[in-house]
This record gives structure tokens, sequence and C-alpha cells, in this order.
């Protein structure tokens, strides 16, 4: 599957007929991101493939619920990761990591371990803007809203943004409850960059529930 979803989303969304708009929260189970990052070298470049899923767990402190996140990749083949080639993750992953996800006031963290302060913490995706020229600040700097709209997904309204990313000319489309077209959740390995200073990620497929 190419970019299927996300295009569809992006381009093909249903014009909403008298709904009302509320805020789309982040899901903890049931989908799993497939995206790829290719980095540039002197004489080459380098794909890495990588799959991101719940695990299912979840953990409770100080009354705030995490839920655990799986990212199984390979890094750095000579495969060509443009255009959605070669995304497909192998059964062997060599590079696993998890993580801990947490949502607050329409800002998604990422964290090592659970437990949260968002006065040190930074959010790796934040949905709490409201109009375009709004900045939304993550772990990598600030992106800036250049459009925003709500659009229909399985008769539910989410707001969909254009930003201007922080890497400069590259704009990136950011849906609630499904994520950004080119970083997932915001997640580290789709920010790693080669000698030109500049990540080249690319959300390939998702699916909920098994579905894509």
């Amino acid at each position: 599957m190419k970019n299927y979803l996300f295009i569809a989303i992006v381009l093909l969304a249903l014009p909403a007929f008298a709904q009302t708009y509320q805020y789309v929260p982040m899901p903890t189970s049931g989908m799993v991101w497939k995206a790829t990052n290719t980095r540039y070298h002197r004489a080459a470049s380098t794909c890495s493939k990588y799959e991101f899923s719940f695990t299912g767990r979840d953990s409770i402190d100080n009354g705030d619920k995490y839920y655990e996140v799986k990212v199984l990749g390979i890094r750095n083949t000579n495969d060509d990761c443009r255009y959605g080639k070669g995304f497909e993750l192998p059964m062997t992953a060599t590079y696993e990591k998890n993580q801990w996800m947490i949502e607050k006031n329409q800002k998604v963290y990422f964290l090592d371990s659970v437990g949260i302060d968002t006065t040190k913490h930074r959010p790796s995706m934040d949905f709490s803007v409201q109009a375009v020229g709004d900045t939304l600040y993550d772990l990598y700097g600030h992106d800036t809203v250049i459009a925003i709209d709500t659009i229909n997904i399985n008769n539910t309204l989410r707001r969909r943004m254009v930003v201007q990313t922080v890497y400069g000319l590259m704009t990136d489309t950011v849906v609630e409850g499904v994520g950004s077209a080119k970083f997932a959740l915001g997640f580290k390995e789709l920010h790693e960059e080669g000698l030109d200073m500049v990540p080249h990620p690319m959300v390939v497929c998702i699916s909920a529930n098994n579905q894509l």
C-alpha cells in the first residue's frame, strides 16, 4: 500500500454537512504507521524503514494513563525509499525500541519511561493550535500553521492543518486522530538528518484495526 489513506484524507475527504466539530484525540490502540526516512550523504543516500504500533500495554502514573508504542526498523539500507519504494519491513528488524505515549491538552508526548513533567518535556505533536499563523512547538523547534480547515472522515469532523516545518521549505499536512503525512506522530527516527541537515521522511501506509 502506498500512501492511499493519507491521499484519501488530504485530497478526498468528504464535505461536512451541518456537523458539530469536537476535537478528535489520537488513538491509543489498533493503529500502525509504516514510514521511511531517506538520509543523503556525500556520494549516496541510505533508507531507513520503520513500523510504529501500539503494543496493547498501558501504565498509570499519578492518575495519567500511558500507552506503549513499539518501534521496529531496518536502518540505513541501500534501498530506494523514494515514492514509497522498498518500505516493506523485513521479517527480522535490526532496530527495536519501546516508548510511552500520552496526550495532554491536545499535545502528544513520547517518553522513554512513564512519568511526565509538561514544564520540561516537549510534545512530539501539538494539536492545540487554533488558527493560521499559530506556532506548533515540538521537540525540534517550531512549525507554523499556513492553512487550517475541518474535514469529514468516517462521519467525524477533524481539523486538517498544513504547516511550514522547521526545515525551511518543507511543508506537511497534519490531521487530528491520524497524525502527520511525513512524521506520523512526530517520531524521532523520522527526524534524523543526513549531510543536507534535512530529513526526508514519508508515511507510506497507515492501518487502523487491521484495515489499510
